[in-house]
C-alpha cells in the first residue's frame, strides 16, 4: 500500500440465494460504514462489485438500475454487477470463495474487503479493519460477526488469531491475496479456503488479526439448535481434515466411539459426529493413497499448534431468514370467559392510525455501555422484518443522550429513520420501558436490553405470529451465554464470550411453570400494545428486578401467549463481577420473587385450557418429572454398573484383602476411641 495516501478498496460480496432486500440492506450499512472512513480520511477511493454464483439472477435489470443509482448517492466511485459462470459454483459450498478469486483477477485496489451478502456492517466497521491492517504485518483483518460468534480464540491485547472467517474481512490485495494465489478451493474446498489462505499468510511472515470493534451482523453463523444433516457434517469434516493434512498434520487415529451417557439426543448427536468423523477419515486415506490428496507446504512447522487445535467447519450456509416453523396456539382464557357472557375482547390489535408499524421495540440503555448499545443497533438494523420502529430509550444524562443520538446518525439512514431516541428523566429500571410503552406506535411492542443481541427473524417471528394471532402475546425462545469483560489493560475488545450456546428455556410456554421460574426473558416475548392499554397493565416500579416476568404473568392470564417454536434471541449472563454485589442483588431477587408470588396469591387467577387436567395428572409440573426421569434413569445406570462390578472376577478375587482391609480400619477406630477416653478420664 502506498504511504502517500489512504488505500483504495474493492469490496467483493457474493450473492447466494439470497433476496433483493438482502442486497439493499448490506449495501446501505456498507455504504453508511465506508462513508465514515472516508469522512476520516481513513480511505481514498471505493469500488464495489457484487457476484452472484445463483443458477439464476438474483437481481432484474430494473434491480441493479435502481443500486446503480443509489451507489452514486453513496459515493461509490463504480458500482459492478456480475451474473458469474457455472464454473464458480462447482465444488461443494456455494461456490463464493471461487467467486472472490474471479472478482479479484481485474481489481487495482490497495484492500479486498469480503463480505457475505447477509453480512450488515456496523457503521465503524470499515474503519476499525483499515487501522488494524495498516498495522505491521498484518496480512487479514477480520470483523466480529454478530449474533452468533464463531469459538475462535484471540489474543486480547493485540487481536492475533490463528485464521480470519471471509465472512467479514479486509486483505491485502497484492501483497497477500495476489501474491498467495487467492483461494486454493481446488485444494481444500470451499468450508477451509479461508483457514488455508490465513495459514498460507502466516507461514510467509504475515499476521491474521480478529478485530471484535468491527462488528458486522451476518446471521449464516453455525446455529447450535439448527444442526446439520450427514453430508453437512461429513463435508465440514473432510475439509477440517484436508486443512490439517495439507500443512503437516499427521494421518488422523481411528475415531474413539462416544460413551452412551443415558440422554437420547446427546447421544444421538454424538454418534452422528462420531460417523462424520470416521466417514471423513476414510475418504481422507483414499484421496492419499490415490494421489488426490493436497500436497503438503513447505516451511508450515510453526503451525503445528494452531492445525492441531483447528475445531469443526460446520457453517450453515448463507440465505434469508428460514421459513417459520409454525406458531402453537393454546388458546385464551379470556376469550373463553367473555364468551360466555356474550361480550368480545376489548381490542384485538388493530391499527388505530395510518402507517402504524406492526412493531414497536424498547431498547433500554443507560447510555455507559455504548459498545454494546452499537452492537444490539446493528442486530436490529439487519432484520428481515422493516415495518418496524425503534425507541432508544436512555436513562442517562443529557451527555448519555447526545451520544446515543451520535450512534444512531451513523447507521444507513434507512434505518436511522425509523429509531427515536427517548431521554428518560428519575425512576427506576421499569420507568424507561413504561415510557416506551406509552410512545409506541406498533401494534406490539417487542424488547432489548441494550446488550443483547438477536438473529435476523427476531422481529419476523414476532409478527408472523401476531398477524396469525392478533391480541395474543408472541412468544419465541431465548438462548444463553457467559459473556465477561476482559480483565487486561487496554484489550482489543469490549467484551467477550467465554461459554458455549445453551438453550435452558422451555420451547412452549407454560403458565404453571412460569410462576416457579421465569423462562421467557424479556427479549423474547412481543405484548399486544392495545390490550395492554385496554387492560391498563404496565410495568410494576416499585420492583427492583424481575418487573418484565410480573408484567407478563399478569398480561398472559388474559391474552394468552403463543409460541413461534424459532430460537431468535440471546441473552447474556455476565460473568466476572463483583461477589458481594452479586450476593445482593441474589437476596433482592429472591424477596422480590416471594413478594410477587405473595400478590399473585391475593388475587384470582385465569388459567389456561387443560391446566386442570395438568394439575390433577402431574403433567403441569412437566419439568419436574422430567427432572425426576432424568435422575431415575441415572440412578438405574448406577445400579446396573454397580451390579456388573459385584459380580466381576475382579470383585470376588478382591474379596479377602478387602474383608482385611476393613477389619483393619475397624480396629484402628476402636484404638482411637479406647485412647480419646483414656484421654477424657
Amino acid at each position: 500500500m502506498s504511504e502517500d495516501r489512504p488505500p483504495s478498496i474493492q469490496s467483493q460480496t457474493i450473492l447466494a440465494g439470497h433476496t433483493v432486500d438482502d442486497v439493499w440492506r448490506a449495501l446501505g450499512a456498507l455504504a453508511a460504514s465506508l462513508g465514515l472512513a472516508r469522512a476520516t480520511a481513513l480511505v481514498s477511493s471505493v469500488d464495489v462489485v457484487l457476484g452472484d454464483v445463483g443458477a439464476e439472477p438474483t437481481l432484474a435489470a430494473t434491480d441493479v438500475a435502481g443500486l446503480e443509482a443509489a451507489a452514486s448517492s453513496w459515493g461509490f466511485d463504480s458500482f459492478c454487477y456480475r451474473h458469474l459462470p457455472a464454473e464458480a459454483a462447482a465444488g461443494d459450498g456455494a461456490g463464493v470463495h471461487r467467486a472472490h478469486d474471479l472478482l479479484a483477477v481485474d481489481a487495482t485496489a490497495d484492500l479486498l474487503l469480503l463480505l457475505d451478502a447477509a453480512a450488515v456492517p456496523s457503521p465503524t466497521m470499515v474503519a476499525c479493519l483499515v487501522d488494524a491492517v495498516a498495522a505491521p504485518a498484518v496480512a487479514v483483518a477480520e470483523a466480529r460477526v454478530l449474533p452468533i460468534e464463531l469459538p475462535k480464540p484471540y489474543d486480547p491485547l493485540d487481536g492475533t488469531t490463528s485464521w480470519a472467517s471471509s465472512s467479514a474481512a479486509l486483505v491485502r490485495r497484492a501483497e497477500v491475496f495476489v501474491a498467495l494465489g487467492g483461494f486454493a478451493v481446488d485444494q481444500v474446498g470451499e468450508l477451509a479456503a479461508d483457514v488455508d489462505l490465513s495459514w498460507r499468510a502466516r507461514s510467509a511472515g504475515w499476521r491474521i488479526v480478529h478485530v471484535p470493534r468491527a462488528a458486522a451482523f451476518c446471521d449464516v453463523a453455525p446455529r447450535p439448535w439448527s444442526r446439520p444433516g450427514p453430508g453437512g457434517r461429513h463435508a465440514a469434516e473432510l475439509a477440517r481434515l484436508l486443512v490439517q493434512h495439507r500443512f503437516g498434520a499427521p494421518p488422523p487415529p481411528e475415531p474413539t466411539p462416544p460413551v452412551r451417557s443415558g440422554d437420547d439426543e446427546f447421544d444421538a448427536e454424538a454418534t452422528a459426529a462420531h460417523v462424520a468423523r470416521r466417514s471423513a477419515r476414510a475418504e481422507l486415506a483414499s484421496l492419499v493413497a490415490a494421489g488426490r490428496a493436497p500436497a503438503v507446504l513447505p516451511g508450515v512447522a510453526g503451525l503445528a499448534a494452531d492445525v492441531a487445535a483447528l475445531g469443526s467447519l460446520e457453517r450453515r450456509p448463507s440465505a434469508s431468514a428460514p421459513s417459520p416453523t409454525g406458531a402453537v396456539d393454546p388458546g385464551t382464557p379470556l376469550d373463553d370467559l367473555l364468551a360466555r357472557v356474550g361480550a368480545s375482547r376489548p381490542t384485538d390489535g388493530a391499527p388505530s392510525a395510518v402507517g402504524r408499524p406492526q412493531l414497536t421495540v424498547l431498547v433500554r440503555t443507560q447510555g455507559e455501555r455504548m459498545p454494546l448499545l452499537r452492537d444490539a443497533l446493528l442486530c436490529l438494523s439487519g432484520q428481515t422484518e422493516d415495518d418496524v420502529e425503534v425507541l432508544v430509550l436512555v436513562h442517562g444524562d443529557q451527555t448519555a443522550v447526545a451520544n446515543t443520538t451520535t450512534l444512531v446518525g451513523l447507521f444507513d439512514p434507512r434505518f436511522a429513520a425509523r429509531v427515536r431516541v427517548v431521554p428518560v428523566r428519575g425512576g427506576g429500571r421499569s420507568r424507561p420501558l413504561n415510557l416506551g410503552l406509552e410512545q409506541a406506535r406498533g401494534r406490539f411492542v417487542a424488547f432489548l436490553d441494550d446488550d443483547d443481541v438477536v438473529t435476523a427473524d427476531w422481529a419476523a417471528a414476532f409478527t408472523r405470529t401476531a398477524r396469525r394471532y392478533p391480541g395474543r402475546v408472541a412468544r419465541s425462545r431465548c438462548a444463553t451465554r457467559t459473556a465477561r469483560r476482559l480483565s487486561v489493560d487496554d484489550p482489543v475488545a469490549d467484551y467477550e464470550l467465554p461459554g458455549e450456546l445453551e438453550l435452558p428455556y422451555a420451547a412452549a410456554f407454560d403458565y404453571i411453570g412460569h410462576l416457579r421460574l421465569n423462562a421467557s426473558p424479556i427479549c423474547s416475548v412481543a405484548l399486544p400494545v392495545d390490550s395492554l392499554r385496554a387492560l391498563d397493565l404496565h410495568f410494576d416500579e416499585s420492583l427492583a428486578v424481575v418487573e418484565d416476568w410480573d408484567l407478563l404473568m399478569r398480561a398472559a392470564q388474559f391474552t394468552g401467549v403463543v409460541d413461534s417454536g424459532e430460537v431468535t434471541s440471546i441473552y447474556h449472563h455476565w460473568d466476572g463481577g463483583d461477589a458481594s454485589r452479586a450476593l445482593v442483588e441474589a437476596e433482592i431477587w429472591r424477596e422480590t420473587h416471594h413478594g410477587l408470588l405473595a400478590r399473585w396469591s391475593e388475587s384470582p387467577v385465569l388459567l389456561p385450557p387443560g391446566t386442570v387436567t395438568g394439575l390433577v395428572d402431574g403433567t403441569a409440573f412437566q419439568d419436574m418429572l422430567d427432572e425426576y426421569e432424568h435422575l431415575r434413569h441415572h440412578l438405574d445406570l448406577a445400579r446396573q454398573r454397580l451390579a456388573q462390578i459385584e459380580g466381576s472376577e475382579w470383585w470376588k478375587l478382591t474379596l479377602p484383602p478387602r474383608k482385611a482391609l476393613g477389619s483393619l480400619k475397624l480396629a484402628v477406630r476402636r484404638v482411637v476411641a479406647d485412647r480419646k477416653g483414656g484421654g477424657d478420664g
